[in-house]
């Protein structure tokens, strides 16, 4: 965390945070990556897109959780753009602690290039978390309505996603409505609600009088 301004937090035992995030996020406004630190996960774009973000609001605050890949470089790359001391590299934390940064987010961003699924977006809208993905990312076509809960942008575009993040940055108010979305998308996919969804495909496939045998 060198080089970035920290400041005390309460922390509170009711309110389960992680406390290096909590003392970075220091009131301003937080962005948030969960997974690993490449290329492929698009880290090195949206590093980019905080540069330029950064020409426009100053406050704003990024943190990135998860471990390193020598592809990315991504201290040194964030050196470069002159963006590291508001940037925090918080490390990988255990999966059952991940809940603990996401918790202190503003917005949670996955800007992959190819990505199956994307687990990072499913934890943060049950957090009730404003989301940014790209059309790469499969559960971006699930979990995020935009314009509703978060925006969907084309990957490697740096310029629009740092145009989606000003739009959260200048507008909290924004992020918020978006998070309270999110969680009422998610609320689609609990494991519930996937078993009935799975359950209703597999019947419509079946010759019809065979449901109840096969099911």
């Amino acid at each position: 965390m060198t080089g970035v301004q920290t400041c005390a937090l309460p922390i509170s035992d009711s309110y389960d945070v992680d406390a290096d995030v909590a003392a970075f996020k220091c009131d301003q406004f937080l962005f948030v990556f969960v997974g690993t630190l490449s290329r492929r996960k698009g880290v090195d774009v949206l590093l980019n897109a905080f540069k330029l973000l950064g020409l426009n609001d100053t406050e704003s605050r990024l943190a990135l959780i998860g471990p390193e890949h020598y592809s990315c470089n991504c201290r040194a790359h964030a050196s470069r753009l002159g963006m590291d001391t508001r940037i925090l590299f918080r490390g990988p934390l255990r999966a059952d602690k991940v809940h603990t940064a996401i918790n202190l987010a503003d917005v949670v961003i996955l800007p992959s290039r190819s990505d199956g699924w994307g687990m990072a977006l499913n934890e943060a809208a049950s957090a009730g978390k404003a989301l940014i993905s790209t059309s790469e990312c499969g559960s971006a076509w699930h979990l995020i309505r935009d314009g509703e809960n978060g925006f969907r942008i084309g990957a490697r575009d740096a310029e629009t996603l740092a145009g989606r993040m000003l739009a959260y940055a200048r507008d909290s108010a924004l992020a918020k409505r978006h998070g309270d979305a999110s969680r009422r998308i998610f609320a689609e996919y609990t494991p519930e609600k996937n078993v009935e969804r799975l359950t209703s495909i597999i019947t419509g496939l079946l010759p019809k009088g065979r449901e109840a045998t096969q099911l």
